[in-house]
C-alpha cells in the first residue's frame, strides 16, 4: 500500500476526523484534508497530534475547508492538481449527492486522470442507488469486484473524460 500511495497528492472529501487522510500521510502521501470550517478546525487538532507518525512516514498533511453547496468558495483546493482523490462515508442523505457530483466535476477539471476511491454505508437504498446513477451520469459506471457480505467493492468504468472510481460499498447483512 505504501509503494501506492508515497509522494502522492491526494484530496480527501467528507474528511470528519481526518483518519484515512492522516493514514495516507503517514504512509508518504501529500494530502488535503477537507470538510466543512467546523470540523477542519477539529481534523487540524488530529494532524497536530500525529505529525511525528506523518513526517516518520514522509507525508504531509494539511487541513482546508470546501463546501460541495458552494465549491466555488474553495478554488484554491479544488484548482489544485491530485493524483488520487478520497472520501469515506460522505453521502447521508439525498441532498449530498448533487453537491458531492458538481464538485467531484470541477476536480476533473483540474485533475483530468485523478481516480477516486470511496468507501460507502448504506444507510438508505434509495439514496444510495440515486448516488450511483449520478456518478453514472458524469461518465462513472461501477461494477462490484467483491464482497464479502458486508462490505462490496466496486470498481468503474469511465464512459467519459472523468478519471476511474473505486468504491467500497458497505451494505448492512441481509441488504443485499
Amino acid at each position: 500500500m505504501t509503494d501506492l500511495v508515497r509522494g502522492k497528492r491526494v484530496l480527501e472529501l467528507g474528511c470528519g476526523t481526518g483518519v484515512v487522510g492522516i493514514t495516507l500521510a503517514c504512509l508518504g502521501a501529500d494530502v488535503t484534508l477537507t470538510d466543512i470550517a467546523d470540523i477542519v478546525s477539529h481534523t487540524k487538532s488530529n494532524i497536530q497530534c500525529n505529525q511525528q507518525l506523518i513526517q516518520s512516514g514522509q507525508g504531509k498533511a494539511a487541513e482546508a475547508a470546501l463546501y460541495w453547496n458552494s465549491p466555488s468558495s474553495s478554488q484554491s483546493v479544488l484548482a489544485k492538481q491530485y493524483d488520487l482523490l478520497v472520501g469515506a462515508d460522505l453521502i447521508y442523505a439525498a441532498k449530498d449527492i448533487s453537491p458531492l457530483t458538481h464538485t467531484l466535476q470541477q476536480l476533473w477539471q483540474h485533475s483530468s486522470d485523478c481516480p477516486l476511491t470511496i468507501a460507502h454505508k448504506v444507510r438508505s437504498l434509495p439514496v444510495t442507488n440515486q448516488f450511483l446513477a449520478q456518478l453514472r451520469q458524469v461518465g462513472c459506471s461501477l461494477h462490484e469486484a467483491e464482497t464479502d457480505g458486508v462490505v462490496c467493492i466496486y470498481n468503474s468504468e469511465i464512459v467519459t473524460q472523468q478519471p476511474p472510481v473505486n468504491s467500497v460499498m458497505l451494505i448492512p447483512k441481509g441488504k443485499s
